[in-house]
């Protein structure tokens, strides 16, 4: 890593680092491909791994899965700071999708965020408006409207998660989404998107068309 650099070292190489050493069967680059078998290679299956399950790996034992958890966890924070994506423009589904869901994976309860942006789509910043149970979450269109005024939004896209792992929406979330794009309308800000974020996947309203963003209120 010192002579060629992170982006140089294969996943396995990387997670060797972490290990630091191996067993008296296997060397650390070994124990580490034998943890990515276990995920098919996947890093996001290897995130969800907790420390229990990874502990069942010969040569893996609580340092070690400590070690790999808190590598994750400071990717996901890291990822959703305020700093990383401040003064970026939003320009697709799938860069909110990569923004929120070290946020809203594996939650046992339904959250909605607003991600608001000026008139050029540039983030000026998110926030969780509402937190429910399992199968639904409060969307109040005059709380986000506010909200938005507040952030001086010229623009905002909604994020909610489903624990259920299907992205694809309710008839609620349609008539609650149609329902906050006519009050935004209304006082002249736009409804860019909203974006329902399943397990490893999500759905736009956006991109599917199922709501026509353009339409009068």
């Amino acid at each position: 890593m010192i002579e060629r650099g992170a982006v140089s070292l294969s996943k396995a190489e990387l997670l060797a680092i972490l290990l630091r050493t191996g067993t008296g069967n296997k060397n650390v680059i070994e124990v580490a491909q034998t943890i990515l078998s276990r995920v098919d290679g996947e890093l996001d299956a290897l995130a969800g791994m907790s420390i229990d399950v990874l502990c069942e790996t010969e040569g893996v034992g609580v340092g070690k899965a400590v070690s790999i958890v808190a590598a994750f966890e400071l990717a996901r924070r890291w990822f959703s700071e305020e700093g990383v994506t401040r003064r970026r423009k939003i320009s697709s589904p799938e860069e909110v999708f990569r923004m929120m869901y070290p946020l809203l994976r594996d939650l046992e309860s339904e959250e909605c965020w607003v991600i608001y942006l000026n008139n050029a789509n540039v983030y000026l910043g998110k926030e969780r408006i509402s937190v429910g149970g399992t199968e639904a979450t409060v969307l109040d269109s005059k709380v986000v409207l506010r909200k938005a005024c507040e952030k001086k939004a010229s623009g905002i896209i909604l994020v909610h998660n489903h624990p259920s792992g299907n992205a694809y929406p309710s008839p609620a979330d349609i008539t609650r989404t149609r329902a906050i794009r006519n009050a935004l309308k209304a006082c002249e800000m736009s409804l860019i998107d909203h974006v329902v974020i399943g397990s490893c996947n999500y759905y736009s309203f956006s991109d599917e068309r199922l709501i026509d963003f353009s339409l009068p209120a």
